[in-house]
């Protein structure tokens, strides 16, 4: 479900910060700072599954098919539930979330607002 803060594609936002592979970071790892509000993506256990239009993780180049291997220093689980729990903590903090992705599950289109379905009985995927 969407409700996690306000709106993804209200008022002037920041453009989230990506910060390329450091040194404590597998290759291929993106690490990318987001503003405490909604990220603008679904996910599947911790596999990005679509990316919204406008939302921050499209304006950050996040792509379907990579991985949520940690959020602010945490490592994740294969739980969307779990994962969105975090989130919702780190947004209602207002504190800036890095999350880092695992980009090895390739590079996946993103979504046209068109072909954009939301997944409102939980069967699995999660609104972030």
């Amino acid at each position: 479900a969407r409700g996690m803060g306000g709106g993804a594609f209200s008022g002037t936002r920041r453009k989230p910060e990506k910060v390329e592979e450091e040194e404590n970071h597998a290759k291929g790892d993106h690490k990318i700072v987001f503003e405490p509000d909604y990220l603008g993506c679904c996910i599947r256990g911790w596999t990005v599954q679509k990316i919204f239009v406008g939302g921050q993780a499209h304006k950050a180049h996040v792509k379907p098919k990579w991985t949520i291997k940690s959020v602010n220093g945490v490592t994740m689980p294969n739980n969307s539930l779990k994962i969105k729990e975090v989130l919702k903590k780190s947004i209602a903090s207002k504190e800036r979330i890095e999350i880092v992705f695992g980009t090895d599950g390739g590079e996946g289109k993103t979504a046209d607002v068109d072909d954009i379905s939301f997944d409102l009985a939980g069967e699995g995927e999660d609104d972030l």
